[in-house]
């Protein structure tokens, strides 16, 4: 475990050097992020392969569903992660407000993943079926994520909190059928842990 930290740790020196004090090719930064990558690929592969009970069986990702349902995972935490970022920032700069009142505008973005999340996992518990929620829940997202082109220096409040509230709709739509998805997908004679992959 701590040579798996080391790695971790190199591999973030290298990303934090990089944009202060050396460039990116220089020797610091390319040694730090390959041997920290080397590092971690070489602990990834002897915790999985070898051990008799491995923390992390590699065999559910020999299943194509599972395998493209973590990729989309991953994207998709970047796409929910981003405009968590940058909405209060966006609520500070434009109307000039302060820090608390721009976290207040991130409650419309943030409320709808807790009525989304049971929903859609109610839904799939009932019904069984996780692809119709994951077609809505994309086609949601996709919409909702062009839609914050929209905010600008004269965009009005409510526009700006009704832009917010329709963004979150979609990716709450999906976290809980993606995770279910993977479960299910993965084999079932091997006891598996439910993975979950965000940025």
């Amino acid at each position: 475990m701590v040579v798996l930290v080391t790695g971790i740790i190199m591999a973030l020196l290298a990303l934090s050097f990089s944009s202060k004090d050396y460039v990116w090719l220089s020797l610091t930064v390319l040694c730090l992020l390959i041997f920290g990558i080397a590092i971690v690929s070489t602990c990834v592969v002897i915790k999985c392969k070898f051990p008799a009970e491995p923390i992390m069986p590699l065999c559910p990702f020999k299943n194509r569903n599972v395998s493209l349902m973590l990729v989309m995972q991953l994207f998709v935490g970047a796409v929910v992660f981003s405009p968590t970022f940058y909405v209060p920032i966006y609520f500070v700069i434009m109307p000039n407000s302060s820090a608390i009142s721009a976290g207040l505008h991130l409650l419309p973005y943030i409320l709808p993943i807790s009525i989304f999340l049971t929903t859609s996992g109610f839904v799939v518990a009932k019904t069984g079926c996780y692809c119709k929620l994951l077609w809505v829940g994309r086609s949601i997202t996709t919409v909702s994520t062009g839609l914050f082109m929209l905010l600008g220096e004269s965009t009005s409040m409510g526009k700006s909190i009704g832009l917010t509230l329709v963004g979150d709709t979609g990716m709450s739509l999906l976290l809980q059928p993606m995770h279910q998805s993977c479960t299910c997908q993965a084999y079932a004679p091997v006891p598996t842990v439910s993975i979950s992959v965000r940025p």
